[in-house]
């Protein structure tokens, strides 16, 4: 079940995190750094309706699995970047 949830998990965590730096950094007025997480949260938030509608439909599904190639190397950097950070 988790590695099924693994796509979308990884989306929306991309998603809380640009918007929570976007928030950020307008709030302290890098607007230009703001603009681009905003620009990576529409990218995360178009992949991953077109991640659903692939798997919803079961069209495109060479497009659902670039998506899921590219979730699943986000999700493993950041699996070694925490485990090398508390060793």
């Amino acid at each position: 079940i988790f590695y099924a949830a693994r796509t979308p998990a990884t989306l929306f965590a991309v998603m809380f995190a640009m918007y929570i730096i976007s928030g950020l950094t307008g709030f302290i007025g890098l607007n230009s750094i703001a603009v681009l997480c905003n620009l990576v949260m529409g990218l995360a938030l178009t992949s991953l309706c077109t991640w659903a509608y692939v798997k919803y439909s079961g069209e495109f599904r060479e497009i659902g699995t670039m998506i899921d190639q590219i979730a699943e190397t986000l999700w493993e950097q950041e699996q070694n970047g925490s485990c090398n950070y508390y060793r």
